[in-house]
């Protein structure tokens, strides 16, 4: 979309946003799938691609294994600290789970986006 904006082409019009509704001390401004441009609809209508292991949406069916430590060099591990406190933690891998046990309390899973940012990846792992 952006090229074609580049090349001279005219921005198609959007329809009409909704007025914002107080929300407590917020505003909460819905928009309409209507009033987006024509590459948030796309994105939109896209399904989600979620990893198997995690289709049922429930950390009490996923099993977490600890793969390796993380890997930063010497050189780097000073610098990088001062932005992650876990600089030391343990690559996992998550596997579906055999029981049906209730889940572990006290979990966190941290989420590390690598790459550079690209228009609609941000969702990729």
């Amino acid at each position: 979309m952006s090229l074609r904006l580049e090349l001279g082409e005219a921005l198609k019009p959007l329809g009409d946003i909704a007025a914002p509704k107080q929300m407590g001390s917020f505003l909460h401004a819905p928009q309409a799938l209507a009033s987006r441009s024509e590459l948030q609809q796309w994105r939109s209508a896209r399904p989600h691609q979620v990893p198997q292991v995690l289709a049922a949406k429930s950390i009490a069916a996923v099993e977490v294994q600890e793969i390796s430590s993380t890997m930063c060099s010497e050189h780097d591990l000073a610098y990088m600290g001062k932005f992650f406190s876990d600089m030391g933690a343990h690559i996992v891998e998550l596997r579906a789970r055999d029981d049906a046990t209730p889940a572990p309390a006290g979990q966190r899973i941290g989420v590390v986006f690598a790459g550079r940012q690209a228009p609609g990846c941000h969702d990729l792992l």
